[in-house]
């Protein structure tokens, strides 16, 4: 290539220009000898018809040249009639192959700028060499590589995606931070718009929330509205103190109530991880009587609750015996039917109790015969008292009271026992005495005890042969003594008593 493009440079081009002309008129001259009669000169190129030159192209003048030389330009030889027709088929063939070359070949023309076009052909051609490899490496860095996006304040999903769709390893570590909630990205340390490799690792930093153990100096919330104490939840990421609202017909609408902190922790030691309640008022709540009382006379008192219940009805039940309706069932209502009341209303509803029993005036009823009053089980005392013998001292249910099946039907009635009367003991045993005291006085309320003491005696040992007291009246508070034979002088024979004046002495004296 090189070789073939020296030949148009400098001098070398414009002698292959002369050279060029040269043959041209050569090749003319030969064409019209071989088409001449053998008997007349071959005519100059003057002579020759326009329509008989022609031009070849400079690729081929080498070749034409290279012909001409076999022709002898000194002579011209006389051809014969055989070969002068031979010529004429020889022009008509040549002819017939310039007219072929014509139609393939067009005439040269010199260009005086071909340096330059053919310099800045090689540039062009040069520069888009460099271009293709430049667009080569470009998208080859394009495919590899990847532009990192700004992940701070991102969620920790999003960037995990990213890091899966774009092949890049997503390394987390995680820290406490109040600035950003847990699980989203806190910092990054390649910086954002920047170009990463596939495949490579990316270090990022993300959030754990705020610190859980971290002790928060907690503000006087009785100085704060509502909205300043949410405000200051949400700014100090305390998540665990709960801020709520209740009605108060004292405390005016968005001031404080109360702090309650779980487990009785100290304000002073509050940290995230503590869970309390924050409550700030409504104002008085304002209650709209739209609600209509149904009549619930003879329905069951389970549909008087579900309703109460959905709305908020303060229910009181009275319950009462009723010789008609069965028990459970409603008598009436304190609020009349299709009347209007409001939340937080008040009423009564009367509840049958099934039938009932009165209860009698025992005082009108002997002692004999209050055991066997209809409908009650009645437990009758006898008290000794101030009032006398079998006059009514008390009575566990009040007369009148009407008690129901659900009701306790024992009805203890006390009557009075008069005063205490001790009998003559003489002659009992001494283990006798306990049982006596007991259930002659001390269960009827007397409160009368007896002492003994040991004398010599001819009775039988622990036969009681002396009294303090008997048969005569006594107090509702004494003490009785009792003398108690040792059986020193007992011979086996029974003795009758001695009188008191004929006791020996007194030996031992002991309290029972």
């Amino acid at each position: 290539m090189s070789d073939f493009l020296s030949k148009f440079s400098g001098d070398k081009y414009d002698k292959l220009l002369a050279d060029d002309q040269k043959n041209k008129e050569k090749k003319v001259s030969q064409s019209d000898d071989l088409t001449a009669s053998p008997s007349k000169k071959i005519p100059s190129r003057e002579e020759l018809p326009k329509e008989a030159e022609y031009t070849e192209p400079a690729n081929q003048l080498k070749t034409d040249s290279t012909s001409e030389e076999e022709l002898s330009s000194d002579s011209v030889e006389v051809i014969s009639s055989q070969d002068l027709a031979n010529s004429e088929d020889s022009s008509k063939g040549r002819e017939q192959t310039r007219s072929r070359r014509d139609d393939f070949h067009e005439e040269v023309e010199i260009d005086p700028s071909y340096q330059k076009k053919k310099k800045r052909r090689i540039i062009l051609s040069i520069g888009a060499g460099v271009l293709a490899v430049i667009i080569l490496f470009f998208t080859y860095y394009q495919m590899t590589h990847v532009t990192l996006p700004n992940f701070v304040g991102k969620p920790v999903s999003e960037v995990r995606e990213w890091g899966n769709q774009n092949k890049v390893e997503i390394n987390l570590t995680q820290e406490y931070s109040i600035k950003y909630d847990a699980n989203v990205i806190i910092s990054q340390k390649t910086k954002a718009g920047k170009k990463i490799a596939k495949g490579s690792p990316l270090s990022l930093v993300s959030s754990l929330g705020a610190d859980p153990e971290e002790v928060l100096e907690l503000p006087k919330f009785e100085d704060m509205s509502y909205s300043q104490a949410m405000k200051w939840v949400e700014e100090n990421k305390a998540e665990n103190l709960k801020v709520t609202q209740e009605f108060n017909d004292t405390i005016a609408k968005g001031k404080f109530i109360k702090l309650d902190i779980a487990n009785s922790v100290p304000a002073s030691e509050y940290t995230r991880g503590n869970k309390a309640t924050l409550t700030y008022s409504r104002g008085k709540e304002v209650l709209e009587a739209n609600i209509t009382v149904p009549d619930f006379k003879d329905k069951p008192k389970s549909e008087v609750e579900t309703w109460a219940k959905s709305n908020s009805i303060e229910v009181t039940y009275i319950e009462k015996a009723s010789a008609n309706l069965a028990a459970g069932l409603v008598m009436g209502q304190s609020v009349a039917a299709n009347e209007k009341v409001a939340k937080k209303s008040k009423m009564d509803i009367t509840i049958s109790a099934g039938k009932g029993v009165t209860v009698p005036d025992f005082s009108q009823i002997s002692m004999s015969q209050a055991s066997s009053v209809s409908g009650l089980n009645v437990i009758v005392r006898q008290v000794y008292g101030d009032k006398a013998y079998g006059q009514l001292l008390s009575q566990s249910q009040a007369a009148g009271v009407e008690l129901t099946e659900k009701d306790d039907l024992n009805v203890e009635v006390v009557y009075s026992a008069g005063t205490p009367y001790i009998r003559d003991l003489t002659g009992k045993n001494e283990g006798e005495l306990q049982e006596y005291f007991y259930q002659e006085f001390r269960s009827k309320g007397a409160e009368i005890y007896f002492t003994s003491y040991y004398v010599n005696s001819d009775q039988p040992k622990g036969t009681v042969v002396k009294q303090s007291a008997k048969e005569t009246w006594l107090p509702l508070n004494y003490t009785v003594e009792m003398g108690i034979s040792n059986g020193a002088w007992y011979t086996g024979t029974p003795i009758p008593a001695p009188s008191p004046d004929k006791d020996s002495s007194e030996t031992d004296d002991y309290d029972n």
